[in-house]
């Protein structure tokens, strides 16, 4: 009798899967760079086994080299296409192993989209992580610098119209690494204290863990 029960019982749409709602190509590949501490793989796995990525009102589609339509869309400019993301996946965040988001804050006036996801992550039981980059994510990665001079080095130059591009105007002069893409190639030979960013290597690990590889 309880075989015949069980067969009617609702089944869990739970997943070892990863949402990430994230800003644009900088963050994908630091997430696949951070996969690649633990296992071999190129971005088309990531999206087809291990990540859902998200950002804008709907159906995100990443293309070779880990290339998707961030930034801001049409009618709605960043950051807000976080909120919009996370409305799409509203009926679904519960299923994930983990959420992750992570946009820059250098447009977010008053904070109005950090503080409105604050208030919506409070509502959610699935382990996630907010990663909100003062002014950009090219400044969050800074905390990977050996060489523990590159945020000084970087603030020595002059103050820019957008915030954020000091900092990605200038990575390549810096003297521990040699541009973004350089420093997330080579993630594995990095150490951060970055609390954050710790979590979300740790989430990466743990999912990778549950596969079956």
């Amino acid at each position: 009798m309880i075989d015949v029960l069980d067969k009617f019982k609702p089944k869990s749409n739970k997943t070892n899967n990863i949402l990430c709602i994230i800003e644009g190509q900088t963050e994908l590949k630091y997430i696949l760079y951070i996969f690649r501490k633990y296992i071999e793989i190129r971005c088309k796995e990531l999206i087809d086994e291990f990540v859902i990525v998200r950002w804008g009102k709907g159906i995100t589609k990443v293309k070779n080299y880990c290339e998707f339509d961030g930034g801001s869309q049409k009618d709605s400019p960043v950051p807000f296409p976080v909120l919009e993301a996370f409305e799409f996946e509203r009926d679904n965040l519960e299923n994930y192993f983990a959420i992750i988001i992570m946009f820059d804050s250098d447009e977010d006036k008053n904070q109005i989209v950090e503080k409105t996801l604050i208030q919506k992550l409070k509502n959610i039981n699935t382990k996630h992580i907010l990663l909100v980059s003062r002014p950009c994510f090219e400044s969050t990665l800074l905390d990977y610098c050996q060489c523990k001079e590159c945020r000084n080095e970087i603030e020595k130059y002059p103050q820019t119209k957008k915030p954020c591009e000091k900092y990605k105007n200038n990575f390549s002069k810096l003297n521990c690494f040699n541009g973004v893409d350089d420093l997330i190639v080579n993630i594995s030979d990095y150490k951060t204290t970055n609390q954050t960013l710790l979590e979300i290597d740790d989430i990466i690990f743990r999912v990778v863990e549950k596969k079956d590889l």
